[in-house]
């Protein structure tokens, strides 16, 4: 009888870890499956993916996940708050530094990030609607940051 009431004890001790860790997993680390290939080939399409909530620093360079609407969308962030992208002549700078340079023709223009404002690419930037179509992406906006790094769950 004490067996049986030490094993009930450490079934439910184990039972409560369990919904423990996965409350916290799907409320700081939200996972998401990767809807089409604007960010080939670190991420493709049916690929899981988990974004930590939690974070409030963005860089350039990291990969988030935000709200467009009703989309979630991900991209990978190349300006942060009050920079400056022009895009001349198929070419991209931020800050006037080169940062890519298009094969297809994109219109040239300018945009000046206010405060809380920043501006994404999809990896895939030939095939990829960032913002370069859906402008400035607020802060208020940003799910939160990729976690896991490339590939951890790809389905090959």
């Amino acid at each position: 009888m004490i067996m049986r009431k030490k094993r009930l004890k450490l079934l439910l001790a184990c039972l409560i870890l369990s919904i423990i860790t996965i409350v916290i997993i799907v409320v700081f680390f939200r996972p998401m499956s990767i809807n089409g290939d604007s960010m080939s080939p670190t991420y493709r399409h049916g690929e899981v993916i988990f974004t930590n909530t939690t974070t409030k620093n963005i860089e350039v360079g990291d990969i988030i996940v935000f709200y467009y609407g009703e989309l979630k969308l991900i991209k990978r962030v190349v300006g942060m708050p009050n920079d400056t992208i022009t895009i001349k002549d198929s070419s991209m700078y931020v800050n006037g530094d080169l940062i890519y340079i298009s094969e297809k023709a994109i219109e040239d223009s300018k945009v000046i990030l206010g405060n809380d404002e920043f501006y994404v690419l999809g990896d895939n930037r030939e095939n990829s609607q960032d913002s370069r179509l859906l402008g400035k992406i607020k802060k208020r906006n940003i799910i939160g940051k990729v976690w896991f790094p490339k590939g951890i769950f790809r389905k090959e």
